[in-house]
Protein backbone atom coordinates (compact mmCIF):
# COMPACT_ATOMS: atom_id res chain seq x y z
CA UNK A 1 0.00 0.00 0.00
CA UNK A 2 2.87 2.26 0.34
CA UNK A 3 3.90 2.04 -2.82
CA UNK A 4 0.88 2.13 -4.74
CA UNK A 5 -0.40 5.19 -2.33
CA UNK A 6 2.35 6.80 -0.37
CA UNK A 7 2.44 9.78 2.11
CA UNK A 8 5.46 11.49 1.15
CA UNK A 9 6.48 14.72 2.46
CA UNK A 10 8.07 16.47 -0.39
CA UNK A 11 7.56 16.74 -3.98
CA UNK A 12 7.65 13.68 -6.08
CA UNK A 13 11.46 13.89 -7.85
CA UNK A 14 12.93 14.79 -4.01
CA UNK A 15 15.44 12.81 -3.10
CA UNK A 16 13.30 11.78 0.16
CA UNK A 17 10.68 10.58 -2.40
CA UNK A 18 12.80 8.84 -4.37
CA UNK A 19 15.16 6.96 -1.31
CA UNK A 20 11.57 6.66 -0.26
CA UNK A 21 10.50 4.75 -3.52
CA UNK A 22 14.10 2.73 -3.47
CA UNK A 23 13.76 1.50 -0.35
CA UNK A 24 9.44 0.23 0.13
CA UNK A 25 10.03 -0.90 -4.03
CA UNK A 26 13.09 -2.77 -3.45
CA UNK A 27 11.37 -4.98 -0.85
CA UNK A 28 8.63 -6.37 -3.05
CA UNK A 29 11.15 -6.28 -6.03
CA UNK A 30 13.53 -7.92 -3.83
CA UNK A 31 10.41 -10.93 -2.66
CA UNK A 32 9.41 -11.29 -6.49
CA UNK A 33 13.11 -11.80 -7.39
CA UNK A 34 13.85 -14.34 -5.08
CA UNK A 35 10.76 -16.33 -6.06
CA UNK A 36 10.78 -16.26 -9.77
CA UNK A 37 14.62 -17.09 -9.48
CA UNK A 38 13.30 -20.14 -7.46
CA UNK A 39 15.64 -19.36 -5.06
CA UNK A 40 12.97 -19.21 -2.31
CA UNK A 41 10.16 -20.79 -1.76
CA UNK A 42 7.17 -20.60 1.03
CA UNK A 43 7.19 -23.54 2.94
CA UNK A 44 3.47 -24.86 3.39
CA UNK A 45 1.15 -22.31 6.26
CA UNK A 46 3.97 -19.73 6.63
CA UNK A 47 1.16 -17.67 5.99
CA UNK A 48 0.56 -18.18 9.41
CA UNK A 49 3.53 -17.43 10.53
CA UNK A 50 3.98 -14.65 8.09
CA UNK A 51 0.60 -13.12 9.51
CA UNK A 52 1.12 -13.78 13.53
CA UNK A 53 4.52 -11.62 12.56
CA UNK A 54 3.14 -9.13 11.11
CA UNK A 55 0.56 -9.10 14.34
CA UNK A 56 3.24 -8.67 16.55
CA UNK A 57 5.39 -6.01 14.89
CA UNK A 58 1.81 -3.86 14.53
CA UNK A 59 1.47 -4.67 18.46
CA UNK A 60 4.76 -3.04 19.07
CA UNK A 61 4.78 -0.61 17.28
CA UNK A 62 1.28 0.48 17.86
CA UNK A 63 3.06 0.11 22.21
CA UNK A 64 5.76 2.58 20.15
CA UNK A 65 3.75 5.13 18.99
CA UNK A 66 1.51 5.45 21.95
CA UNK A 67 4.43 6.50 23.76
CA UNK A 68 6.58 8.54 21.34
CA UNK A 69 3.46 10.14 19.50
CA UNK A 70 4.49 8.48 16.36
CA UNK A 71 2.01 7.50 13.87
CA UNK A 72 4.07 4.57 12.40
CA UNK A 73 1.96 2.52 10.62
CA UNK A 74 -1.13 4.69 10.94
CA UNK A 75 -2.07 3.02 13.67
CA UNK A 76 -2.69 6.38 15.76
CA UNK A 77 -4.85 8.15 12.23
CA UNK A 78 -4.92 7.79 8.97
CA UNK A 79 -2.28 9.55 6.62
CA UNK A 80 -3.75 13.09 5.37
CA UNK A 81 -3.47 11.89 1.80
CA UNK A 82 -5.87 9.39 0.24
CA UNK A 83 -5.47 6.00 0.79
CA UNK A 84 -6.36 2.45 0.53
CA UNK A 85 -7.66 3.26 4.29
CA UNK A 86 -10.27 5.70 3.33
CA UNK A 87 -12.39 3.22 2.58
CA UNK A 88 -12.00 1.00 5.67
CA UNK A 89 -13.88 2.94 7.73
CA UNK A 90 -13.14 5.43 11.10
CA UNK A 91 -10.18 4.55 13.42
CA UNK A 92 -9.72 2.46 15.42
CA UNK A 93 -12.00 0.00 12.20
CA UNK A 94 -9.68 0.60 9.41
CA UNK A 95 -6.71 -1.11 11.23
CA UNK A 96 -9.16 -4.47 11.62
CA UNK A 97 -10.63 -3.72 7.98
CA UNK A 98 -6.65 -3.61 7.15
CA UNK A 99 -5.53 -6.60 8.92
CA UNK A 100 -8.32 -8.50 7.72
CA UNK A 101 -7.63 -7.69 3.95
CA UNK A 102 -3.79 -8.82 4.71
CA UNK A 103 -5.21 -12.05 6.02
CA UNK A 104 -6.58 -12.44 2.49
CA UNK A 105 -4.45 -11.39 0.66
CA UNK A 106 -1.51 -13.45 2.51
CA UNK A 107 -4.15 -16.61 2.03
CA UNK A 108 -4.47 -15.77 -1.80
CA UNK A 109 -0.56 -15.50 -2.39
CA UNK A 110 -0.74 -19.10 -0.75
CA UNK A 111 -2.89 -20.97 -3.07
CA UNK A 112 -0.42 -21.15 -6.08
CA UNK A 113 2.32 -22.72 -3.82
CA UNK A 114 -0.09 -25.20 -2.53
CA UNK A 115 -1.58 -26.13 -5.56
CA UNK A 116 2.94 -26.69 -6.58
CA UNK A 117 3.46 -28.13 -3.55
CA UNK A 118 0.25 -31.03 -4.18
CA UNK A 119 1.67 -31.27 -8.37
CA UNK A 120 5.14 -32.08 -6.89
CA UNK A 121 3.92 -34.46 -4.57
CA UNK A 122 1.69 -36.34 -7.08
CA UNK A 123 4.86 -36.70 -9.27
CA UNK A 124 6.80 -37.98 -6.23
CA UNK A 125 4.41 -40.54 -5.92
CA UNK A 126 4.30 -41.36 -9.52
CA UNK A 127 7.64 -42.17 -9.93
CA UNK A 128 7.19 -44.63 -6.51
CA UNK A 129 4.56 -46.50 -8.95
Amino acid sequence: MAVLTPDLLSSLLSASSINFFVRHGGVVMAILYLLWSRQLRPRPRSWRFAFLVLNLYAIAIALFDFLSGANYLYLRNKPASASLLDAMGAWPLYILSADLLALIIFIVMAVPFKQKSRQAGLSQNERRL
